[in-house]
């Protein structure tokens, strides 16, 4: 949401809210810049808080979970103060309370970084004024492999990525996958395989075959 001052500048406003599950009365205290049905997108806005989109899957977005709109118009270091005392309040950095994994105070919003698990690793890296020596070596890996993922040759494991999260001070969800996504892992070995320079086109194009097969065949059982 963005206002206009008397010098005709705009400044970004934001809105506190908090989710309540009905069930269980666990809350979840957000801040956003955007209008809150835009953020929550039915639920599907919090794919990245595992235990949070489990229990709107679980009880149901819309009458399983409480939306509350706590405060809005503020501006971004107020709605990071609000959203401090909140999550403090209510504890719900506690499991059994809420689903907070931060203690508030950090809004991406409009800035959240863009782009592929490569460059955001880069950009942390960057951010830090590292060298990809110093990281190599902080985490027991190789330079190459550092190199590897952040331009893209390769995808890192879910153990790597979590290292990167704990290294750096983020949540996993900056990255843009969830830590217990089922798939990551096959998505993972599937693009190293067919960005694997050593290994020809044939045998690539084999692999791609044979994945459509064994998909339409899925879709068939399913429908039958």
């Amino acid at each position: 949401m963005m206002a206009t001052d008397t010098n005709n500048k705009t400044e970004t406003l934001y809105t506190l809210y908090i989710l309540t599950c009905i069930a269980n009365n666990k809350r979840y205290i957000g801040i956003t810049d955007k209008d809150p049905q835009l953020r929550w997108k039915g639920g599907d806005g919090y794919r990245t808080n595992f235990e949070l989109y489990t229990d709107i899957r679980k009880y149901g977005w819309e009458e399983g979970f409480k939306h509350e709109i706590v405060s809005t118009n503020l501006t971004l270091e107020e709605a990071k103060e609000a959203e401090k005392v909140f999550v403090k309040t209510y504890d719900t950095q506690n499991q059994e309370k809420g689903y907070n994994h931060r203690g508030g105070g950090i809004c991406y919003g409009g800035n959240r970084p863009r782009g592929s698990i490569g460059e955001k690793l880069k950009l942390l890296r960057k951010n830090k004024h590292y060298t990809q020596e110093k990281v190599a070596e902080d985490l027991g890996l190789v330079r190459a492999t550092i190199s590897n993922y952040e331009v893209g040759r390769r995808v890192p494991s879910m153990p790597d990525l979590q290292l990167f999260a704990q290294y750096y001070g983020v949540d996993f969800g900056y990255f843009g996958v969830s830590a217990t996504d089922p798939d990551f892992e096959l998505n993972t070995r599937i693009i190293e395989y067919f960005k694997n320079e050593a290994i020809s086109i044939e045998e690539k194009i084999a692999l791609f075959n044979d994945i459509i097969l064994a998909y339409t065949k899925y879709i068939i059982e399913d429908e039958e």
